[in-house]
Parts: structure tokens; sequence; C-alpha cells
């Protein structure tokens, strides 16, 4: 197996990483100029910022790719599935000593055509794939590294990055992980913890009408499907009994989660004994999917009052848009409207005004140190929005599977009351 690039699909391919529009300088630069150094920023978001590769397809069609693939595949099949990791591993500043030894003088340790591995270490895999990728970079017109004026070190962190990253995110197949799944599956598949009351359902949510599922504050032309109310009801049921900061959805494509998160949201409403139901409701989706959401949000209800948090498009009659940062003092958070409060945002946007990426050029500017992320915002940031949200719900959760992220933090600091995690697949792939 080869980690990414295997037929066991590792958590990298699935996870999407925080787009930005912001690019480096995308001058060829001159020879005589001082190299330059790549700002590599915090987890991937920031080694694709540094690498030119911004966006979600470009990051994994680069990896795919002969700049990067078959010197993964190389250092996987010959080293990385052997490997039984215990303490820290093998540091950069190691592998880069076995590289500048094994080349220094017109050595080619680790540049020849045909390779002599016999009694190579970690480190000696580790410095091949580190002078693999970075050359081929260097040299080929699609490169990440192709005409830009970076010192040899700098691209050897960036590459080292790249490594560390997707050693992260493998998931090597054994026997007790497979062992481990099938008991998850067993479980799912265990009549007593699937939920088939829909008249039950209905009532406790209630719908007058089994045959014709429609919540209170549905448009006439909404119509739920039959397993949607039982879905509903679990959820709100779990928020109720307070068994669980969280829940996870996760239906298969075309089931509607969307439907049934509207649903939920209508279902809290009215605050009753419920606190939290008392504060606004986030939404959270990758960017290409606001216009969706919101859109059916329209459809299926009026009953909400919808903030759109992305982009600078205007407000209209049945959506706001909020322009700038919001801030624990916002209208939105200190005013009760007639309406439950629903404010739609992209990753993207909430990782940069709320999360690391949004925190950390303020922090240097008064701190004058570089962020360090943590458990929680910064108190004194002006943006720090903290327990400001009564349910917050995830689509596409599975790009919080790494808990390092910059969205992931950003969520995190969050501290919803609450979180509803939306996904098709909850298992690694």
């Amino acid at each position: 197996m080869a980690g990414l690039y295997g037929k066991s699909t590792c958590l990298l391919a699935i996870r999407r990483g925080l787009l930005d529009n912001t690019y480096l300088d995308d001058s060829d630069g001159d020879e005589n100029e001082q190299a330059t150094e790549l700002d590599l920023g915090e987890g991937r978001t920031g080694l694709q910022k540094a690498l030119r590769l911004t966006s979600h397809e470009s990051w994994l069609n680069w990896l795919k790719s002969p700049l990067v693939k078959p010197y993964w595949i190389e250092l996987w099949d010959n080293c990385l599935k052997y490997v039984k990791r215990k303490g820290r591993g093998v540091s950069l500043e190691t592998v880069q000593e076995h590289l500048v030894r094994g080349e220094v003088g017109g050595q080619q340790r680790f540049s020849a055509l045909t390779l002599d591995k016999q009694g190579w270490d970690e480190a000696d895999h580790l410095a091949r794939f580190l002078w693999a990728v970075k050359h081929t970079n260097e040299t080929n017109h699609e490169g990440v590294f192709f005409r830009r004026n970076v010192s040899d070190d700098e691209k050897e962190k960036a590459v080292w990055k790249v490594y560390t990253i997707l050693k992260d995110d493998l998931m090597e197949i054994t026997p007790e992980k497979l062992e481990e799944l099938e008991q998850i599956q067993q479980s799912i598949d265990n009549l007593d913890y699937q939920r088939e009351n829909h008249l039950k359902a209905c009532q406790n949510l209630g719908i007058e009408d089994p045959e014709c599922p429609r919540l209170p504050g549905m448009v006439t032309s909404a119509v739920l499907k039959f397993w949607q109310p039982v879905g509903i009801w679990a959820i709100v049921e779990i928020m109720i009994e307070k068994v669980a900061q969280g829940a996870l959805l996760a239906d298969a494509v075309g089931l509607g989660k969307t439907w049934q998160s509207v649903g939920i949201i209508l279902a809290v409403s009215d605050p009753g004994d419920l606190e939290r139901l008392k504060k606004p409701i986030l939404v959270l989706v990758p960017p290409h999917l606001i216009y969706q959401w919101q859109t059916e949000i329209l459809s299926i209800t009026k009953q909400l009052a919808l903030h759109v948090y992305y982009g600078e498009t205007r407000s209209r009659k049945d959506v706001r848009q909020i322009d700038g940062k919001l801030t624990a003092d916002h209208e939105i958070f200190t005013k009760q409207g007639r309406r439950p409060t629903v404010v739609l945002s992209s990753y993207n946007t909430f990782e940069s005004r709320h999360g690391v990426s949004g925190v950390k050029a303020w922090y240097m500017y008064k701190y004058k140190s570089k962020l360090k992320g943590g458990e929680n915002c910064p108190k004194d940031y002006p943006n720090n929005i903290e327990g400001c949200f009564g349910l917050i719900i995830l689509d596409e959760a599975h790009n919080l599977r790494n808990e390092t992220s910059g969205i992931s933090q950003a969520v995190w600091w969050a501290r919803g009351d609450f979180n509803l995690l939306l996904t098709a697949t909850p298992f690694f792939n």
C-alpha cells in the first residue's frame, strides 16, 4: 500500500484544506537577488499558500502528479511501511546532514539514476525523498519551485512539511483496525440502536399529519421524507437530554441532510427550557455550497432570520449580509429578534476571521511575537466570539478530521453549545 496513492485512500484524499485567494509574488525573480524565504505558516493551509497551491484541487493534483507521487510511493514501499514509530523520529536537521554528506564532492548517493539502497536507514530514505521532490519541482516547468528565487534550505523545509502532512494522514490497515471497524459496523447494524418510530417522532415534533410530515414553520410546498422526522427527533432528543455536546448525522448522499438540519433548527427554534437555543445558530459549509444552502433554507421556511457571513454581496429582502468581522457585541448576539437567527458562512471565511489565520497578524502587531495555537482564542482578540452560538452545524464535516488544522481550531475556538456534524463519509475510505 502506498498511502494516498494506494487503493486504500488515506485521510488526506477526503479532507479539504482551507482555501484562500492570497497568492505570493508571481515574478520569476533575478538570480542575483537575495533568495527569499517561504512563509510556510500554520499547518497545511500555510504550506499550500507558500507553494501556490491554494485550492484543494490543485493541492491534490500536485500530490498525485509525477512531481511527488512516484517519490512518495518509493518512500512508502522502501521505508515507511516498515517503520514502527516510537518517540519523535528522525528530524529534518538529521536528514539534511545525510543529504549533504551523500551529495558532497560529486557523490550521487541520493540523486543517481540507479540507487544502491543497501544499508540505508530511515534518514537516508527521507534524504532521497527530500532531494527528489525538491529537484523535480525545481527543474520541471510545472514544479512549485520552478524559477522561484528560494534557498535550498527553504525548499527542503517545504518538502519536509509535505512529508509530515502525508505521513500524519496515512491510515495503515492492520488486522487490529479491521477488527475495530467490524465491531463498529456491527454496532451500526444493531437494531437496538436504530430508531424507526415515525409516528412517535412526528408527535414529539408537533407534526400534525404523519402522512404528510411538515414541521411547524415549513412552507406549504415543503414536505419531509418519511425517514427524516425520525432523524430530526433523534438529534433534538440528544440536545434536550444533554447526553452529549454534539451529534453526527451521516446519512448517505441524497438522503437530505440539509433538510434534516433545517428541520432541527425549526424544532429547537422555540427556546423553551433550552438556554443555549436563545443564541444564534451558525452553519459552516465549504465555499461552493453557500448558495445551495441559502436556496435550500429559503425553499423550506421563511421563519428564520438568515444572515450570510461570506463575501460582499448585498443584503436582500430575505437574506441579510454581515459586513466586516463579527464581534461579541454585534447586534445578532445582543438583540433578540422575533425570528431565530441563522448565520451562514464558509469554513474559509470563518477561519480567516476567527481562527489562527485571523488572529496571528493582530497578535504579532500587539505582542511582537508569533501566535502559538492553543486551546482557546486569545481573550483580548477583538473578534473573539467564543460561546456566542448555541448550535453550530458543520456540513462536509470530514473537513475537520485533522484536529490541528486551522479550520478545526476555529470551530473549537467558537465553543458552540452543541455541534451537529454532517457527512456522508464518517469513516476513512
